[in-house]
């Protein structure tokens, strides 16, 4: 099994070096995302059968994946008609490996704040497991519903942050028109 791995992520790596923009899939933020909120909601619900849900992320995740499409669409018009100029493909690339920032919270986990991302880190209890959306997580595992507003906020500013560098890039990868 490991040369059939160390095969596959040696064309990753070609393919990612190759490639003139980062082959970044995009819309997977807004498509994962729903996923993960509906596994959280479901996990919220174990300790509190009436919560209804994180309305600011659901609002949030409509414009991420709105973004994101439209990033998609352009992305594959500029690719084809061959429009991006090259003096933009360093900033086009250094813009898309800092979408992951978007995760970066100041404040940190209540567990920690040192733990810095929402989207993902460590568990606190076992020191080794994954936690998707831990702000969230944590509430589940202590059992404590106070904060799931906060998180909803925290939640739905760092997606509208993702949404925001998203539209960025858009702006970036388009054709520019000579009038």
């Amino acid at each position: 099994m490991g040369g059939a791995v160390a095969q596959l992520f040696g064309l990753v790596a070609i393919r990612q070096a190759n490639a003139a923009v980062i082959p970044y899939d995009v819309p997977r933020y807004a498509q994962d995302l729903k996923g993960h909120f509906a596994q959280a909601l479901k996990n919220v619900q174990t300790i509190d059968p009436n919560f209804s849900g994180f309305d600011q992320v659901e609002a949030s995740l409509k414009q991420l994946e709105s973004s994101s499409e439209e990033y998609k669409k352009i992305l594959h018009q500029s690719i084809s008609e061959e429009t991006i100029h090259t003096n933009q493909l360093k900033k086009i690339n250094t813009t898309l490996i800092g979408l992951e920032k978007s995760w970066i919270d100041p404040k940190g986990m209540y567990y920690g704040e040192w733990y810095k991302s929402l989207y993902v880190c460590n568990d606190p209890f076992s020191g080794y497991a994954s936690w998707i959306l831990p702000g969230i997580q944590y509430e589940v595992a202590i059992k404590n519903t106070a904060r799931l507003e906060e998180w909803d906020t925290r939640y739905a500013k760092a997606i509208l942050d993702l949404s925001k560098k998203i539209d960025k890039l858009t702006k970036l990868v388009q054709p520019k028109r000579i009038r």
